[in-house]
């Protein structure tokens, strides 16, 4: 992955599975984290509510796009994510192994990750 430089854009790419026999319910969000020097939390709309079931193509890739703050302090940072149920004020927990799971939930997607001063 390369570097992010703060007050940029970047994107997180995921791909998820419905296993189940309908389209999802509930409108979830999709909650991303930068862990490090200093801890940002961003809220987007996980877009979960379009993803059916698929016997042939089950997987729905979405991307999710954000700015890095301008005032993040630069350094190394760990990424984390996790689904948010707000409807009811509760976490979605995923089919993901439990050891990259912490404490509040938050899956760790990335660890190690560059955060470079804005280009001037």
């Amino acid at each position: 992955m390369a570097a992010l430089r703060v007050g940029e854009p970047c994107m997180i790419r995921m791909a998820w599975e419905n296993r189940g026999v309908a389209p999802a319910c509930h409108a979830y969000v999709l909650r991303i984290r930068l862990e490090g020097l200093d801890t940002r939390n961003f809220e987007l709309d996980s877009r979960n509510r379009g993803w059916m079931p698929d016997a042939v193509d089950p997987v729905h890739v979405e991307d999710y796009p954000f700015t890095i703050p301008a005032d993040l302090k630069p350094g190394r940072y760990t990424i984390k994510a996790k689904r948010y149920a707000p409807a009811k004020k509760r976490d979605v927990l995923l089919a993901l192994d439990p050891s990259i799971r912490d404490a509040g939930n938050y899956y760790t997607l990335a660890t190690d990750i560059a955060v470079s001063a804005r280009r001037d």
